[in-house]
């Protein structure tokens, strides 16, 4: 949520407006430099977010990092169901 709203901030800072067109247009390529777990940004054209990603392990309401698996490009999978390949859009 804090990345969506600072992602948000910046699209429309940078469109000089709050017109739904104009604040689209500009987050094709917002960014952020830091936030939770680091920075993040638009991938252009598909409205998906770049960003750092963590295996974690939840104990009593703490979360303890795992493993980092660094930047993580959102993109489109393939997934085989009963040989079928079907393609799904990873969120």
């Amino acid at each position: 949520m804090y990345r969506g709203l600072r992602l948000w901030e910046a699209a429309v800072k940078e469109a000089g407006s709050l017109k739904q067109d104009e604040v689209i247009r500009a987050l094709d390529h917002a960014r952020i430099a830091q936030g939770p777990g680091g920075p993040a940004e638009m991938v252009p054209g598909q409205h998906h977010v770049r960003m750092n990603m963590y295996i974690a392990q939840a104990s009593n309401g703490n979360f303890k990092i795992v493993k980092n698996l660094g930047v993580i490009d959102p993109k489109e999978s393939q997934v085989r169901v009963d040989n079928v390949l079907e393609s799904t859009s990873a969120s």
